[in-house]
């Protein structure tokens, strides 16, 4: 006796959306806007279908016609949304290949496709029986044509049958699509892994320290050196942005730390600093560890989550 679940894609659904809740590869700042809108709104179609389908497997009463339409367009609506949601990890899917879903494609369009594109199959016209509409389905008949007393095709559609058809092939399809998922997390990490972190481990402390009161200390050199490195450090965050590495690491952030850099080495490059010239080096100093601090906290938490999986 098959289950509840059997008949709907909810479990499914869930198990895709906390898929991509927990992969790196699937957050927000990794996806094109196109791939990422793809994704989540064929999810949303997916759990729409379910509560309509819910609907019908639950009724208590005859089937009106418009449900009876519906129903169909519903379980074609789903088929698409499958077949969307795979593209939208690279595991393209087309549910005509099924003969199940075929099948179903196949009544829904000469039951409740457009009659414009009835030729297609040959026929000319179909229609609903309404005296053969029940609590669990109906009946439809095609016609060759409009004076014909004699039916060419006579269609019996039980809702549960129907969905559990549908549904079994699609819940084969949505495990392929989060194996797609696992296999794209998986060469994400394996390629973060690869990254050598040695230019970002180095202790800053002494790097930092360093760079206070260079005029007093007379060490305008080695903050000038220590600036350097920083702008080396950033320059590599910048090479692994551009290698789509680090999309958490906002450009704007890294900009502003270039910018910002950029005015104290000015400074120090200075032969005179007046008064005037460290009291700004002092303030840019201020505002640049703060930025530089959340790149930092940026970095600090992809690496987190990326250790936390291995």
């Amino acid at each position: 006796m098959k289950s509840p679940d059997d008949l709907y894609l909810g479990s499914d659904i869930d198990k895709i959306r906390d898929l991509a809740e927990q992969f790196l590869s699937f957050r927000y700042e990794r996806r094109e806007s196109e791939e990422w809108s793809m994704f989540y709104g064929c999810i949303d179609s997916l759990r729409d279908v379910d509560d309509a389908l819910h609907s019908i497997l639950n009724l208590k009463r005859r089937a009106t016609y418009l449900e009876c339409v519906g129903f169909l367009i519903s379980l074609v609506t789903q088929q698409e949304a499958v077949k969307f949601l795979s593209r939208s990890v690279g595991a393209d899917f087309n549910p005509s290949d099924d003969e199940n879903l075929r099948r179903i494609r196949d009544v829904r369009n000469r039951v409740a496709g457009h009659s414009a594109w009835a030729e297609r199959n040959g026929k000319s016209t179909s229609m609903i029986n309404h005296a053969d509409i029940h609590e669990t389905g109906f009946s439809a008949v095609v016609y060759r044509s409009p004076s014909s007393k004699t039916a060419e095709l006579y269609t019996r559609v039980n809702f549960k049958e129907f969905v559990l058809l549908n549904v079994t092939s699609l819940k084969l399809q949505m495990g392929r699509v989060a194996i797609a998922m696992a296999n794209r997390e998986e060469e994400l990490r394996s390629e973060l892994q690869s990254i050598d972190w040695s230019f970002w481990d180095e202790s800053e402390t002494y790097l930092f320290e360093k760079l206070w009161y260079p005029w007093q200390n007379d060490r305008v050199w080695q903050a000038a050196d220590h600036i350097r490195i920083f702008n080396e450090k950033i320059a590599k965050l910048i090479s692994l942005k551009e290698q789509q590495y680090l999309p958490e690491v906002s450009q704007e952030k890294l900009d502003e730390n270039l910018i910002i850099l950029g005015l104290i080495q000015d400074l120090l490059s200075k032969s005179y600093a007046s008064e005037e010239d460290r009291v700004l080096y002092d303030t840019l100093l201020i505002g640049w560890d703060s930025k530089w601090s959340e790149i930092k906290n940026d970095i600090s938490r992809l690496r987190g989550l990326n250790q936390a999986k291995d």
